[in-house]
C-alpha cells in the first residue's frame, strides 16, 4: 500500500492499458493500474499456492513480498499511450526501454516517498531481485547475471515476466483483461488452471522451474494462441496503428514547445522545464508524463509555432476521425528476400504511384481521342476538355514520401518461428502421485492436431496520412506487390472489428 499511495504509481491510473485502442475498441479504457494490480494479486496468488503444495520450497514472506513488488511496479516505466512512446522517443533520436525505465522509476519512488525496505524485512539483494525480475531478459549480462536468488529459488523469476516461455502472471492479467474489455466478459479466456495446478519441478540441466500436468499441453498452446488472436485483433488493428502513427506525429511536431515541470510531494514546481526526451532519462520528470499530454498540446498556444498548429492540426483529426488510413497490407514469408528498409520501401511505392499516373494518363489520351467529336459538339456548354480534366492532373494530388509510412509486423506465438510449448515442461500423474516433482518436455505429436500451419506472421502494411489519397496509395502499393511477388490485402481479418 505505501507503494501504491505514491505519486509515480498513481501516475499509473491515468495511463489506459491499451494505449489508443479505446478509439476503436471504446470500452477499452481499463488502466496500467488496474492491470498492475491485478499482476501484483495473481503473482501472490501463484506464491500462496506453491507454498501450500511445496511446503519444501521454503517460500518465505520476503519471497512473497519481492515476487508482489515485481508485479505491482513492473509497468512503471511505461510512457503515455502505452508503446507509442517508444516509438515517438525512438523518431526523436532518444532510445528508451520500459523495462528499465520500470526499475529507474520502482528506486526513485522508494527514495522519493522515504520508503524504507528494512522496515518491512527486505535487504538490498531483495530489491536486486525485484528489479532482475522487472528486467527480465533485458538485464545487462542475461539470466546468468542474476544475483538477487540463488539457484533453490531461481524459479521465481519466471512469475511475473517468464523467459522461458512467455507464460507469466503478467500475460495471464492482461490478456484475460483485455479481452473482457474489448470484446465483453463471455470472450474472456479462463486460464486459472495455471495457478492451481503449477507446481515447481527439477528439469533437465538440474534447475528448477514451474510446471505443469502433461495434459495441460494443449491449454498451453491455446494460451498462446490467445496471445496471436489478441495481437492480430487488438494490440496491431490497423485504425489503432493509424491512431498510433498520429499520435507519433504530433509528440514529434510539439516536441520543442512542450515544457514538462518536476514536482515536489506538495505538489510545487522542484526543478527546470524538461523536454519529453529529457523526461525519459529523469524519474521526477517522467512522473509528470501520462495520457493528458494530449490535451496539454492542445492547450498551448500555437501562434508563431507552424509545427505546434501542424500537432494541434492533427489532433483535432483525430477527434473528426479524420485518420491516417491503411491503403494495403501483404503477407511476408519469414525467408522472402526483401529489405525491410521502410524509407527505400517508401520510395519504391511513390515510383509506382508515377507509373499508376502515366497509365492513367494514357487511357485518358486513348479516351480523348474517341470522344473528340462529341467534345467539339458540346464545349460550348461544358466548356474545354484541358480544364475538365486539370483538377484530376494537378500535381499536388500526386504521392510523395512524406505521405506514406510503412510498417514491418510480426504476430507471433511467443517464440517467433519456434513452438512456445516446447520451451515448458510437463510433470506426468506418477510425479504428481508419488510427489517427486520432475519436470520434462511433452511431444508435440500429443497435441499436433492444434498446432498452426506456421507460428508466426509477418506483413508490411502501407498507412496514408492524407485520406483523400488512399486510392492512390493502395492502387500504389497494389503494384509495388506485383513487382515483389507478393499479394497485396491477405489476412485482413480487422475489417470485422
Amino acid at each position: 500500500v505505501r507503494v501504491m499511495d505514491t505519486p509515480q504509481f498513481q501516475r499509473l491510473a491515468r495511463c489506459k492499458q491499451l494505449g489508443a485502442s479505446n478509439l476503436t475498441f471504446r470500452t477499452a479504457l481499463h488502466t496500467r493500474f488496474d492491470h498492475s494490480m491485478g499482476v501484483a494479486h495473481l503473482s501472490n496468488q501463484l506464491m500462496c499456492k506453491l507454498k501450500e503444495e511445496q511446503p519444501e520450497l521454503e517460500i518465505n514472506e520476503r519471497d512473497q513480498l519481492c515476487v508482489m513488488l515485481a508485479g505491482l511496479c513492473h509497468d512503471l516505466g511505461h510512457g503515455p499511450f502505452s508503446h507509442m512512446f517508444e516509438m515517438a522517443l525512438s523518431d526523436l533520436g532518444c532510445e528508451y526501454v520500459h523495462e528499465q525505465g520500470s526499475v529507474d522509476m520502482f528506486k526513485h519512488l522508494l527514495v522519493q516517498n522515504s520508503i524504507r525496505p528494512s522496515e518491512y524485512g527486505l535487504g538490498e539483494g531483495d530489491l536486486e531481485f525485484v528489479c532482475e525480475m522487472i528486467l527480465g531478459d533485458d538485464l545487462s549480462g542475461g539470466v546468468a547475471a542474476r544475483v538477487g536468488r540463488g539457484s533453490d529459488k531461481s524459479w521465481m523469476y519466471d512469475i511475473v515476466s517468464n523467459v522461458r516461455s512467455g507464460l507469466d502472471m503478467d500475460k495471464l492479467d492482461y490478456f484475460i483483461r483485455d479481452a473482457w474489455f474489448c470484446f465483453g466478459a463471455d470472450t474472456a479466456p479462463n486460464f486459472r488452471r495455471f495457478i492451481e495446478l503449477a507446481r515447481v519441478c527439477t528439469i533437465e540441466d538440474g534447475s528448477l522451474a514451474i510446471c505443469y500436468p502433461e495434459k495441460m499441453a494443449t491449454e498451453a498452446l491455446d494460451f498462446f494462441r490467445h496471445r496471436f488472436d489478441m495481437h492480430e485483433r487488438v494490440y496491431t488493428h490497423k485504425v489503432t496503428k493509424g491512431i498510433e502513427f498520429m499520435l507519433v506525429d504530433i509528440l514529434k511536431y510539439a516536441e520543442p514547445h512542450l515544457s514538462i515541470y518536476p514536482l515536489d510531494h506538495h505538489g510545487a514546481r522542484s526543478g527546470q522545464a524538461l523536454s519529453i526526451t529529457e523526461c525519459a532519462s529523469d524519474p521526477a520528470g517522467f512522473t509528470q508524463l501520462d495520457d493528458n499530454i494530449l490535451d496539454q498540446i492542445k492547450r498551448l498556444d500555437p501562434l508563431g509555432n507552424p509545427s505546434l498548429q501542424r500537432a494541434q492540426k492533427i489532433a483535432a483529426q483525430i477527434e473528426s476521425r479524420q485518420l491516417y488510413s491503411c491503403a494495403g497490407s501483404c503477407s511476408l514469408g519469414a525467408d522472402h528476400p526483401l529489405a525491410r528498409d521502410a524509407l527505400e520501401i517508401t520510395a519504391q511505392v511513390v515510383e509506382c504511384s508515377h507509373k499508376a499516373e502515366g497509365r492513367h494518363e494514357q487511357e485518358d489520351e486513348h479516351k480523348h481521342e474517341d470522344e473528340d467529336e462529341d467534345d467539339m459538339i458540346c464545349c460550348s456548354q461544358q466548356g474545354p476538355p484541358a480544364l475538365r480534366n486539370n483538377a484530376t492532373n494537378h500535381p499536388s494530388s500526386s504521392l510523395c514520401a512524406d505521405d506514406l509510412i510503412i510498417e514491418f509486423g510480426k504476430i507471433h506465438y511467443g517464440q517467433k518461428t519456434k513452438n512456445p510449448v516446447n520451451q515448458m515442461r510437463f510433470y506426468s500423474k506418477q510425479n504428481q502421485l508419488d510427489r517427486r516433482w520432475q519436470g520434462h518436455k511433452v511431444d508435440q505429436s500429443r497435441y499436433e492436431h492444434k498446432l498452426p500451419r506456421t507460428f508466426m506472421h509477418q506483413t508490411v502494411r502501407l498507412f496514408v496520412r492524407n485520406p483523400t489519397k488512399k486510392q492512390q496509395a493502395s492502387e500504389a502499393f497494389g503494384i509495388w506487390c506485383a513487382e515483389h511477388g507478393l499479394a497485396a490485402g491477405q489476412r485482413d481479418k480487422q475489417d470485422e472489428y
